[in-house]
């Protein structure tokens, strides 16, 4: 499994040790993800997320996304991107997904696509979207309720289906452990690097947390590049 942290530079400081840590690339924050000596493993978020009460983003988060999907074009290719959604409401993030899917999956045919999956979500939308295989991720999101009571379902039907598993959001340890029993690929997030962890990172925190995260898997090899 690999780590996802914001796009901090001590990431490379991490990659470099031996850590399988990478980006996720979020809105307004692109940073080349590459140097002459190492490429990291990155993903793009859509940054259509918004705090629960706040109103949803306009077109230009739209626009500013396929930007960031443009850049990627000039380095190697993402993990995976994640699709238009609309946080809150799966209804509404299967309609986006209809109408964004397609045009972006012409924009990058050979890159792996992400649906963020959220309260509601059930296989049976997953597969009734047509959604299996390698050329797809399981970005699983939604309350953190249901994405704590979902994590197993989604992280086995990802196994016995081909399709990358990616749980966002990860910024405590009880939730991370899961993620390592259970098999998923890739997390973000950055609250395992604050607060009263962040005097131990980047040793002890990464010890014990991304490292066993991580195990053998560099974010390149066993799933490839998409």
């Amino acid at each position: 499994m690999i780590y996802l942290m914001a796009n901090h530079s001590s990431v490379w400081k991490l990659r470099k040790n031996g850590h399988n840590m990478g980006w996720m690339i979020g809105y307004a924050s692109w940073k080349k993800p590459s140097r002459a000596d190492m490429q990291l493993p990155y993903a793009i978020d859509n940054g259509m997320y918004f705090p629960h009460g706040e109103q949803p983003h306009g077109g230009d988060r739209l626009c500013e996304f396929f930007g960031r999907c443009a850049k990627a074009f000039a380095v190697h290719a993402p993990l995976f991107a994640i699709v238009p959604d609309m946080p809150y409401d799966w209804l509404e993030t299967v309609r986006r997904w209809d109408q964004w899917y397609p045009r972006c999956r012409e924009l990058a045919p050979t890159w792996r696509w992400g649906i963020a999956v959220q309260d509601g979500a059930t296989i049976d939308d997953i597969e009734r979207l047509g959604i299996r295989g390698d050329k797809y991720a399981i970005c699983v999101g939604g309350s953190s309720e249901w994405k704590d009571a979902t994590i197993r379902m989604w992280a086995t039907w990802c196994r016995g289906n081909g399709t990358w598993c990616h749980v966002l959001r990860v910024n405590d340890t009880a939730r991370l452990n899961v993620c390592i029993d259970e098999g998923v690929q890739s997390v973000d997030g950055t609250g395992l690097f604050r607060g009263d962890l962040q005097p131990a990172y980047p040793g002890d925190v990464v010890t014990k947390s991304a490292h066993s995260v991580c195990g053998d898997h560099d974010g390149f090899g066993e799933y490839g590049r998409p």
